[in-house]
């Protein structure tokens, strides 16, 4: 049996890595791998076209029998070639720089320094006026004022004398300092909430995406504007990628790279000290849904879906992408 390995036009990490002469390892190829043993299917390696159009053109016409690598369910596809069982549902989300909200902090800081000095000034001349009333007329405003101002400071408020018409005072003072406590909460809230929402709004802003490809799609689908990257095969380097690469270079420029949580989870975990900046979201703004082609009316097609299943089932997928992305991605092959 002849078995396409489809790379498409970048890297395929972690679902399909070449090792050497039609040597590969990945999830899909350890699916598939699991699944011809446990059939007793004989099948060697044929490299697939990187193109995808061309790839499944070439296995309607034969020369394969089915095609292995990170290829998402299509109906456009249908007419030409069937779909396994689906093997692995691929999230796609946003990658980006690790959200500094330092410069917010200081400028909302900054601003409540000012308001907070307004307040206090406002109190203090509310209080000392209104104690000149009660007390003796013959002080000066602003020497009270100043006088209140020391003992605030020196936390000695409670010396204050005042009259017995100024009871309501410490509770004016009390629900003063109450609003400016949640004014605070309010500000710091909306302070940490937007900065979620700053870090999933991709609505007209640059992201990077791979050519022709389903984030791609999805980039437009959320009216944001791709910058395609194409990914030479013959430039790829171990623990490397292209897209963060790109996005690294021109941070100002973009918002993050759109593409597969399992691809970019590779990457940010593959120890290229220069990843460890970003950061993956996690929103899941679509899903790809991956299946294996196959020519049509094959005859083990049947035997292969009820074999897929049953890996599936016993947990055997999901051990497989535990292996190469860790085990909170690996629940993704058990839907």
């Amino acid at each position: 049996m002849k078995v396409g390995v489809y790379t498409g036009r970048g890297s395929a990490a972690p679902f399909v890595m070449k090792e050497g002469n039609n040597k590969y390892s990945g999830i899909a190829i350890d699916i598939w791998e699991r699944a011809a043993k446990d059939m007793d299917q004989a099948y060697y390696y044929v490299e697939a076209e990187n193109d995808l159009d061309l790839a499944i053109k070439d296995l309607k016409d034969g020369v394969y029998d089915i095609l292995i690598g990170p290829i998402a369910l299509s109906e456009m596809y249908y007419k030409d070639v069937d779909f396994t069982q689906p093997w692995f549902l691929s999230n796609i989300k946003l990658v980006q720089e690790k959200y500094n909200n330092e410069n917010d902090i200081i400028v909302s800081l900054v601003k409540f320094i000012f308001v907070l000095t307004g307040i206090a000034f406002l109190m203090l001349l509310f209080n000392a006026v209104f104690i000149k009333k009660s007390g003796d007329s013959r002080l000066s405003v602003m020497k009270l004022v100043s006088e209140t101002m020391m003992k605030l400071l020196s936390g000695k408020l409670s010396s204050i004398k005042l009259s017995s018409s100024s009871r309501f005072l410490p509770i004016f003072n009390t629900l003063v300092i109450l609003g400016v406590l949640l004014y605070i909460f309010m500000e710091f809230s909306k302070l940490f909430t937007s900065a979620k929402d700053k870090l999933l709004n991709i609505e007209n802003k640059k992201v990077v995406v791979e050519f022709e490809s389903t984030p791609l799609e999805l980039a437009r689908k959320h009216k944001a504007v791709p910058q395609q990257v194409y990914v030479d095969p013959k430039k790829i380097r171990p623990n490397r990628d292209i897209k963060l690469d790109t996005y690294l270079q021109n941070k100002r420029d973009f918002v993050g790279v759109l593409d597969t949580e399992s691809s970019m989870k590779y990457y940010l975990n593959s120890g290229n000290p220069k990843y460890n900046i970003l950061n993956m979201s996690d929103k899941t703004l679509g899903v790809e849904t991956l299946a294996f082609p196959i020519k049509k009316y094959s005859p083990i097609l049947e035997k292969l879906n009820q074999q897929l299943v049953e890996n599936k089932d016993n947990k055997i997928h999901e051990i497989i992408v535990a292996k190469y992305v860790g085990s909170d991605i690996a629940k993704n092959a058990n839907f």
